[in-house]
């Protein structure tokens, strides 16, 4: 990849490897070829500062940017984090397609523990405003 994507106002050091490789992913999404990632490890190794980093990137290439987190305590419903990630990128329409299919409520308020920082980036652009 030959451009290099504008990084956050906060330093971030290291991770260049995984940083180049995320850049490509990006690169890759805004030419339409999508693909998932998935960050883990161990507690306290930098996972959200990465991701925060990584959705700071996508955000400055012009990606949509959602976010959710899983229910910290255990017991949610299947694909938890999804209906808002869901309802921020294709509207709640979709989201309340997937709460019918894993028992959550449709439409999962603002705010809840699905809806705390852990970002994803999408090529998607976000949904048009609906009209009533």
């Amino acid at each position: 990849m030959g451009e290099r994507l504008a990084t956050s106002a906060k330093q971030f050091v290291g991770r260049e490897h995984e940083l180049r490789q995320l850049d490509a992913a990006c690169a890759a999404a805004r030419q339409g070829r999508g693909s998932a990632v998935v960050v883990s490890g161990e507690a306290g190794i930098g996972k959200t500062r990465f991701c925060e980093e990584v959705a700071d990137r996508a955000a400055l290439a012009g990606l949509a940017v959602v976010s959710a987190r899983c229910w910290v305590d255990g017991g949610a419903p299947a694909l938890w984090p999804w209906q808002p990630l869901l309802n921020e990128l294709c509207g709640p329409d979709a989201a309340d397609l997937l709460a019918a299919d894993t028992g959550c409520p449709p439409s999962t308020p603002a705010g809840s523990p699905a809806s705390s920082p852990s970002p994803i980036a999408s090529a998607r652009s976000p949904p048009a405003p609906r009209r009533a």
